[in-house]
């Protein structure tokens, strides 16, 4: 068997731990900026978003504030109106006609005595429904 020959020197080793070396200490830079351009944007951000709170604070305060006023006024008003109401003397409902009571409460004796008072004919033999019928009013053209 036939042994394979190193091709490198020891000083080469050096040279290609140096190589590699140099290379880590660049990717690490690299890295302790990018870390550094990360923590920049995230302090950025943190400063907008808390003046975008901010902002938001202030209109919801005078949002509530706003609220708590038309609240108010509104409990004023309800309160006024229910003062007059309490302080108006109660008014009878306004009646059109004398209370008649209605023709289907009444018994069969009382719509043939209202009948026989407006001289319609043949209301002794007429039912209730027929009475009823007859003493409406009828409908003018």
């Amino acid at each position: 068997m036939a042994q394979k020959k190193k091709s490198k020197k020891p000083s080469s080793k050096k040279n290609d731990l140096k190589a590699t070396e140099k290379k880590a200490k660049k990717a690490l830079a690299q890295a302790e900026d990018s870390v550094a351009t990360a923590l920049e944007a995230v302090a950025d951000s943190k400063k907008k978003l808390r003046k975008r709170a901010a902002v938001l604070s202030k209109k919801t305060e005078k949002l509530a504030a706003k609220h708590a006023e038309a609240a108010q006024q509104f409990a004023l008003e309800v309160a006024k109106s229910e003062n007059e109401a309490a302080s108006e003397p109660k008014k009878a409902p306004a009646k059109s006609a004398p209370s008649k009571p209605s023709s289907t409460s009444l018994t069969v004796a009382e719509l043939r005595e209202q009948a026989k008072a407006r001289n319609i004919t043949g209301y002794s033999r007429m039912n209730k429904a027929d009475l009823i019928a007859a003493l409406e009013p009828s409908p003018t053209a």
